[in-house]
């Protein structure tokens, strides 16, 4: 049972149930039960009941209220029925309709003005005298409950008012086509004339093109905030999109011209990212748990990698010991999310894939800095030598933003190839050395300048070289910063459609 559900029911918004609702419960699974309007979830209470739950089990789904003071049964004391307060969940909406489910209008019809103070005496539906939109936002109907109310004809003169204010509320009676009339040129207008005018160092043109990100911080929070509503972020996630797609595809995609190509990468991975984190968060229905605490031994001697699960960020052969709690849906906890692509604070198998293989001393800031400097400078040289070769290779334009063939038909054979395997292979250890760099300059300002947890940034690579499958080259020797995110797409899309 989720702690909301045991919270007193008078600190929260109330929720209405139909008694088509409460038979449904009717099974160890889900256990309900009402007395005198209410509904209990007494599923966690069946295993501690005195009389076994087999009694219990024999109602469920029913009214208790009379079973309950039956003395021939057992007539229940005081303190049984507030311990069954502490289960209530909601209460049993009216089942008062205004017409019969058979009945049909015919041609003639005309309906009768309703009288709205009655109709929610009755109903307890919707009070049609007050604003609409907010007694909808604040509703806690179930879904029959809400099914069974809206088929109910009410009539008012004239509309029924959504808004409170009186200048939100004259926007409501406008005409369909006068906004798309008015909009749709203006907006189509200032389109047009900001795309040449782009700049790249112009403020508000960065404020436009980082955009989706705001998009995407408003999405998780209501994400954590309401998991189980998920309209307003489906509403939310097509524009977020388009303006990730728009922040790549300034001036032929981000700032053109080839001498940006690596910035233009960047820039493209980026709002990749932010797409697909976006996506995740406009569908998920759970808040994800951050790991507060990691299963922690006493570090004894110096680490190494062939130790099994065992380093100085805690012993993870076994689960014992670690603890989560929801995220709060605070702007610092969003942000943290966000910005943990590989999930190392909220995945337990994928922080003890990559904390495993840490070397670096993470209980000593200073020392982890210097490490990572070191880190950070071999491979800037690194980067530096294969980009080196790449130039000096015997292939036109191979190397230039232009590009090039990696074969040049006018060697023989052996040379030709020998000469094609080495600019692929520089090409990859590039790549591999300018990920290593990207990800020291992270580590540095997280732990050097945010005085992040040195734990929180392990490597991201585990020595792809030594891999002996491709199995073990991408599950946990290559970094795996993208892989919530083709997950997103890939294993979440494709186990819905075919299984397991």
């Amino acid at each position: 049972m989720s702690s909301l559900e045991k919270q007193p029911l008078k600190s929260r918004a109330v929720r209405i149930f139909t008694r088509e609702d409460l038979a449904t419960h009717s099974n160890t699974s889900s256990c309900w039960i009402s007395r005198n309007g209410k509904v209990y979830d007494v599923t966690g209470f069946l295993q501690d009941h005195p009389g076994g739950e087999d009694l219990i089990l024999d109602h469920a789904g029913k009214d208790v209220g009379e079973i309950m003071k039956n003395p021939d049964e057992h007539d229940h004391s005081d303190s049984a029925y507030e311990m069954l307060e502490e289960y209530c969940i909601g209460r049993l909406g009216s089942e008062a309709t205004i017409v019969d489910e058979d009945w049909e209008a015919t041609e003639d019809f005309h309906p009768d003005d309703t009288d709205t103070a009655a109709d929610f005496e009755k109903c307890q539906f919707l009070d049609l005298r007050r604003p609409l939109l907010r007694q909808v936002w604040e509703s806690n109907w179930s879904k029959s409950f809400y099914l069974q109310q809206i088929h109910q004809p009410r009539h008012v003169p004239g509309s029924a008012r959504m808004f409170g204010p009186d200048f939100l509320e004259m926007f409501t009676l406008t005409k369909w086509f006068v906004v798309p009339t008015i909009w749709l040129p203006i907006a189509g207008f200032l389109f047009v004339r900001s795309r040449p005018l782009f700049n790249p160092f112009s403020l508000g043109d960065w404020s436009l093109a980082t955009s989706p990100f705001t998009l995407l911080v408003i999405i998780s929070k209501l994400a954590i905030q309401q998991p189980k509503d998920i309209s307003i972020r489906l509403l939310l996630l097509p524009p977020g999109l388009y303006l990730c797609t728009y922040a790549v595809t300034f001036r032929d995609y981000a700032l053109g011209g080839p001498q940006y190509n690596p910035w233009n990468y960047g820039v493209g991975l980026t709002s990749f990212a932010l797409a697909m984190k976006m996506v995740h968060m406009s569908f998920t229905r759970t808040v994800p748990d951050r790991i507060v605490q990691f299963p922690s031994i006493p570090r004894k001697g110096p680490i190494t990698v062939g130790e099994g699960c065992r380093t100085n960020g805690g012993d993870f052969s076994t689960a014992e010991g670690l603890k989560t709690e929801p995220l709060k849906g605070t702007l610092q906890d969003i942000i943290a999310y966000i910005f943990d692509p590989r999930c190392l604070r909220y995945d337990y198998k994928m922080a003890k894939t990559f904390r495993a293989i840490e070397t670096r001393n993470t209980s000593n800031r200073v020392s982890f800095i210097i490490s990572t400097v070191c880190r950070f400078i071999l491979h800037l040289c690194l980067f530096d030598l294969f980009q080196t070769i790449l130039q000096i290779l015997p292939l036109p334009g191979l190397g230039t933003p232009k590009g090039g063939s990696i074969y040049n038909n006018t060697f023989p054979s052996p040379v030709r190839y020998i000469v094609s395997t080495t600019a692929v292979l520089s090409t990859g250890a590039a790549v591999y050395a300018g990920l290593e760099i990207g990800h020291n300059i992270v580590t540095l300002i997280g732990v050097g300048l945010l005085q992040l947890d040195p734990a929180d940034h392990p490597p991201i690579f585990s020595k792809p070289w030594v891999s002996t499958s491709l199995r073990d080259l991408w599950s946990r020797r290559w970094h795996s910063v993208f892989r919530n995110y083709f997950a997103v797409l890939g294993y979440a899309v494709g186990h819905r459609i075919m299984g397991e």
